[in-house]
Order: C-alpha cells, then sequence, then structure tokens
C-alpha cells in the first residue's frame, strides 16, 4: 500500500492501518468464537493465543511511520549495490501475549 503524495501527512496511512489491523482482529475473534462453540475453547480449537502482525519495508522511506504506530524493529537488512537503504523487519503485537 502506498499513499499518494499529494495527500500524504493527512492521517489516511494511519486509517489504512487501523482499519486493517482491526479486520483482522474481528476475524480472529470470529474465529475464536466459533472455536468455543464447537470445541470447547481457543487451544482445543488450534488458535494462537496471540497475533502478531510483521511486515517489512524501507527503513530509510516508511520505518518511522511503523515505528510510532507501535511497531517493534526486529532487524534490518542493508540493500547496497547502488541501491543504499536497508530492509527493515517489524511486528507488532495487536492481541494477546507478547
Amino acid at each position: 500500500m502506498a499513499t499518494d503524495v499529494r495527500v500524504q501527512g493527512q492521517g489516511l496511512a494511519g486509517y489504512m492501518m487501523r482499519t486493517v489491523e482491526g479486520e483482522i482482529l474481528e476475524r480472529f475473534q470470529r474465529r475464536i468464537e466459533m472455536g468455543r462453540e464447537s470445541s470447547g475453547g481457543v487451544a482445543a480449537a488450534g488458535l494462537p493465543g496471540k497475533v502478531k502482525m510483521v511486515i517489512c519495508t524501507p527503513m530509510e522511506l516508511m520505518g518511522g511511520f511503523y515505528l510510532r504506530r507501535g511497531y517493534t524493529l526486529d532487524y534490518q537488512n542493508w540493500r547496497g549495490e547502488g541501491y543504499n537503504f536497508h530492509i527493515a523487519f517489524m511486528h507488532k503485537m495487536i492481541w494477546g501475549d507478547g
């Protein structure tokens, strides 16, 4: 996903991220409810006890955006050879124990 440069800084990307995270949680919670009804619980239904969002992004371009939204930098790879940027691998726990 990307935000057109003409509308950057107006909160659109943050809105998109909240929407995506909310949709994932809603779908997961529906599966939890179905698991409780059919098999007696989250563990019995084979569902994990947490949900983690994982992303990779060019650090120099978007790293700050995700860090401000609660993502944790796990590691980065240097992409040299004429490219000269880092690929950042990040995660954020959006449900359950960290």
